[in-house]
């Protein structure tokens, strides 16, 4: 893009906004009308980026600071890294403002983002050189020093920046929330697998001659192949410069601002119960079976993310330390189901790590140095000592009465026998370039270092340190801990290592065990009931893992526990899939597992109870009192759902990646992804046994009946007999397809794929020999299909909900539509009624009267926290109060008089997500009814409140 265009107004419509926008030009602003919005230009300060050049090896950086404060949150701003193609190569950063990104940003003052461009040095490329690892660093310290949400970084690229994008993505999964690369092939290198988590947007021209179109289209295939959720906008007739259409899309920053990458710092554990930071929550979670998933006891907010937990016993009471952004709190855990904070204060610094001497004397580093704190009254700690080590303390141990502690490349050694009174025994240089983590035996101590492994040092003599030992130069090593003479490090991008250092100077190494996230904190308890020893690894993106080290040499993932995103924004919860039988929906609902809803009243859905799958749930099916989740990598999971407030996984059957399920009789058939077909007999569903493998093709998607299934995916169908189910006898084949379809329907001869923009039919009358028999255009890249009727409902994706009249397959015909919440992703249908998917708004219900189209039932399951006005009001004598909670958790309703007095608690207790209905029958606690008048009633939910007022006339 050329420097006059640079300098034109840029409008950005930010997520749900619709306020006016300014940017300032030096040239005369007019007005634009896009979207019904009109935005305005305006002549003022113009904010532009800074050129920073740093001493090789590290990258120089164009840094562009917003003026435009509407995206910020808690303080901090989404963070855009920019990446270059080849011709922007060198030592002048003035060149990176040619193109891309970086050619719109001076001037664009409504642009909310921080924006990193680091220039490539000319000697190398962005993808090769493990050059990778030097923009990781920039990154990380632009986080450091600027006010960056590291939960909203976003990684884009044109031409050889775009291919950066993906590799950076697949080499550093944990860092970023999103993805938009352009005119971009893959290159070798890691897996796409590694990013699926991560939404991508990516851009390609057709007639691209320099990353040929098709090399494109690979890359985005290969990622949607390992279960990636990715759009691609695909610009015909363009070249390879398609950059500056792509940038000039606003959606595309909107897009990016819906995209969230929650993440788990932190753990401590007591036993088999554990305490984790789960997006500025402090949660509590039972790990007592090895076997399911654990369950969710309790959740406490925060003011901040927490990046420290330890915990302790006093006077027989659990409390845990917990420290994030200049936060220390106490909290009481006695129990975990109703934790509450007994202190805090901001006067402490930022905490980087905590440990105990005892039970009562806590020691905690952080930017102010070193703090000593008596807990022996948790409700009001005191400060015995503070301890300046010159500089930020990243961490510290204690072994006896010797404190070890890290302060910008140096290692201190302290005597604390008197806590009031630290002495300070010695400092050390060189033992390492950055020590972050430490583990203290002494005199041995174990020190992780930023930049260069594991140091194994002794003490013995603190003027004259021995390292003894030096392991994985060039590793990040995050966290340690050491449990006798086994120590556990927490390396980066190669999970935990385990070694055992019986003998210090030659430690072997046991076995390693490979975090699907970055592990940053490591604790030890113990599944069931603390007695058989698990490491517990906080991983970032991964949520936390419990491995069962019984055996240090054969460590074994035993249960996981995911991080969920945010209720209602962004994330990776999605609505994907759903089934209906009994007035009951389930709904396969991502990386948010399963829910569950009351649509017996088809006008008034109702959100029952939910289950937090360690998977990516994309399919689900039902069956006489059962859930069957097609969880991805986590296999099918089976649920019990007799209770459907509180349903409860009783099974798992790992078997490839499990995209789709169909239930018949007492059997499921999967689609498995490089496993292909899967039969799995459910007789005994708390025993679920797989019958047969037909890995024929990558399947994503399936249909069946009892003697017929038909497995898509790999851009083919192949129809299976199944007379036999324990040896399915594949007959036809369907080829040519374009991609990896998602859904697939089933219905006597007639078989329906939504091929992307396409509604393809198909004759299946000869098994051994299907034909197709008509096609539809849809409009839009659709995901799923559901046949009833004579007619074939398609979930449209960005174009909402498509019914075809196929009673004439050689010519459908389109016979309405519904332009609702997109994209819709999956259909089903029963007695006359659409069950629609809608990614972003979860379950939506639909009728079709034939003639006028489609008509939405008036609600989508409710999720989101509200108090109703009662009905009727006034009243006399009962009336009616309906509220909703968007998660579980304890609530209360009370009524007060106009004075503030408490009349009448009608709830307090724990509900379940969704909607709930309360009467009043105009009495007290006592049961007396009370006097005509106004009263208010008050809706508490974690944080959340809301009062109404309601009138009684007796």
């Amino acid at each position: 893009m050329n420097s006059t265009a640079s300098r034109s107004c840029r409008f950005f419509p930010l997520t749900l906004l619709t306020a006016l926008l300014l940017c300032a030009s030096g040239e005369r602003a007019t007005a634009q009308v896009s979207q019904n919005v009109t935005r305005l230009g305006n002549a003022g300060r113009t904010v532009t980026q800074s050129e920073v050049y740093r001493a090789a090896p590290d990258l120089d950086y164009l840094l562009f600071l917003p003026e435009d404060t509407r995206a910020r949150v808690d303080g901090r701003y989404p963070m855009i890294l920019s990446l270059s193609g080849i011709g922007e190569r060198g030592s002048d950063l003035s060149i990176l403002r040619q193109d891309g990104l970086p050619s719109m940003l001076d001037g664009w003052n409504s642009f909310p983002f921080v924006v990193v461009s680091p220039q490539c040095p000319i000697t190398t490329q962005w993808y090769i050189d493990r050059t990778d690892t030097l923009i990781r660093r920039l990154v990380e310290q632009v986080v450091r020093d600027y006010p960056v949400d590291p939960e909203r970084i976003y990684v884009t690229g044109y031409s050889m920046g775009g291919i950066a994008a993906w590799d950076m993505a697949a080499r550093h999964s944990d860092l970023f929330a999103a993805v938009v690369p352009i005119a971009a092939r893959r290159e070798p290198g890691p897996s796409f697998c590694n990013l699926r988590d991560i939404p991508v947007w990516a851009f390609h021209g057709t007639d691209d001659a320099v990353v040929p179109f098709s090399l494109g289209r690979g890359a985005v295939n290969i990622f949607r192949s390992c279960g990636g959720n990715a759009r691609f906008t695909v610009y015909q007739n363009v070249g390879h410069v398609s950059w500056p259409r792509a940038y000039d899309t606003m959606a595309v920053y909107e897009w990016m601002l819906a995209q969230r990458r929650p993440v788990t710092r932190s753990v401590a554990a007591d036993g088999s119960l554990v305490f984790a930071d789960r997006g500025g929550a402090l949660t509590a979670w039972n790990f007592d079976d090895a076997g399911t998933p654990p369950v969710r006891l309790g959740e406490l907010s925060l003011p901040v993310p927490l990046s420290v937990l330890a915990t302790t016993a006093i006077g027989g009471t659990r409390v845990l330390v917990a420290g994030g952004d200049s936060l220390l709190a106490l909290v009481d855990a006695a129990d975990p189901v109703a934790m509450s904070p007994l202190w805090m204060t901001g006067d402490a610094g930022t905490p980087t790590a905590a440990v105990f001497r005892d039970d009562t004397t806590l020691v905690v580093a952080g930017d102010h140095g070193v703090g000593i704190w008596s807990l022996a009254d948790p409700a009001a700690p005191a400060a015995l000592a503070a301890i300046d080590t010159i500089g930020a303390t990243a961490a510290v141990a204690v072994s006896n009465s010797r404190l070890a502690a890290t302060s910008d490349g140096r290692l201190h050694l302290f005597d604390i026998s008197a806590p009031a009174a630290p002495a300070h025994l010695a400092s050390w240089s060189g033992v390492g370039n950055a020590p972050r983590a430490l583990a203290f035996a002494d005199p041995l101590l174990f020190v992780g270092d930023d930049n260069d492994g594991l140091r194994i040092v002794d003490i013995t003599d603190p003027a004259a340190p021995d390292l003894l030992a030096a392991r994985y130069p060039g590793d990040r090593v995050f966290d340690l801990h050491l449990a006798d003479s086994t120590l556990y490090a927490a390396v980066t991008d190669s999970g935990v290592r385990i070694l055992d250092v019986s003998l210090p100077a030659q430690p072997v190494e046991l076995s390693r065990w490979a975090s699907p996230g970055r592990p940053l904190d490591l604790a030890i308890g113990g599944i069931p009931d603390g007695t058989s020893p698990h490491l517990f690894v906080a991983g970032f993106s991964a949520g936390v893992q419990a491995v069962d080290v019984a055996d240090p040499a054969n460590p074994r993932t035993v249960a996981a526990l995911t991080v969920a995103p945010p209720v209602g924004g962004g994330g990776f919860g999605r609505a994907y899939a759903s089934a209906v039988g009994n007035g009951l929906a389930a709904i396969a609902w991502g990386w948010d597992g399963l829910k569950l809803a009351d649509v017996s009243d088809p006008a008034a859905p109702r959100l029952l109870g939910r289950l937090d799958t360690p998977g990516d749930a994309r399919g689900v099916a039902l069956g006489d009192g059962y859930a069957y989740v097609a969880d991805g990598d986590a296999g099918v999971r089976v649920i019990d759902i007799a209770d459907p407030d509180q349903p409860v996984e009783i099974a798992t059957l790992l078997t490839g990646r499990v995209r789709a399920v169909e239930r018949r009789d007492t059997l499921l058939y999967l689609a498995a992804g490089d496993s292909g077909l899967v039969v799995v007999s459910v007789a005994d569903p708390a025993h679920p046994r797989k019958m047969a493998t037909r890995p024929v093709h990558f399947g994503t998607a399936l249909a069946g009946d009892a003697t017929l299934a038909a497995l898509a995916g790999d851009g083919r169908v192949t129809l299976f007999d199944l007379a036999d189910p324990a040896a399915p006898m594949p007959r036809g084949t369907i080829e040519g397809l374009r991609g990896f379809p998602e859904g697939i329907a089933l219905a006597g001869n007639h078989l329906a794929v939504p091929d992307r923009d396409t509604l393809r039919l198909y004759d299946i009358t000869d098994r051994d020999a299907p034909v197709q028999s008509g096609r539809a255009a849809i409009g839009s890249t659709a995901f799923d299909v559901a046949l009833a009727d004579g007619f074939a409902w398609v979930a449209a994706g960005e174009g909402g909900v498509r019914v075809f009249d196929i009673a004439n397959p050689a010519a459908p015909v389109l016979a309405g539509f519904y332009d609702g919440p997109a994209p819709a992703r999956g259909v089903s249908l029963a007695d006359g009624i659409a069950y629609v998917a809608e990614e972003r708004d979860g379950l939506s219900l639909y009728r079709f009267d034939g003639t006028t189209g489609i008509d939405p039932e008036p609600a989508a399951i409710p999720g989101e926290f509200a108090l109703e006005q009662n009905y009727p009001n006034p009243f006399n004598p009962e009336t009616r109060v309906e509220f909703g909670v968007a998660t579980a958790g304890w609530t209360t309703l009370v009524i007060y008089d106009v004075l503030g007095r408490t009349v009448r608690t009608l709830v307090d207790e724990r509900v379940s997500a969704g909607r709930h209905v309360i009467q009043w029958d105009g009495r007290d606690d006592n049961g007396r009814a009370v006097a005509s008048g106004v009263y208010l009633y008050r809706l508490q939910a974690g944080t959340r409140t809301a009062v109404r007022k309601m009138v009684l006339m007796r």
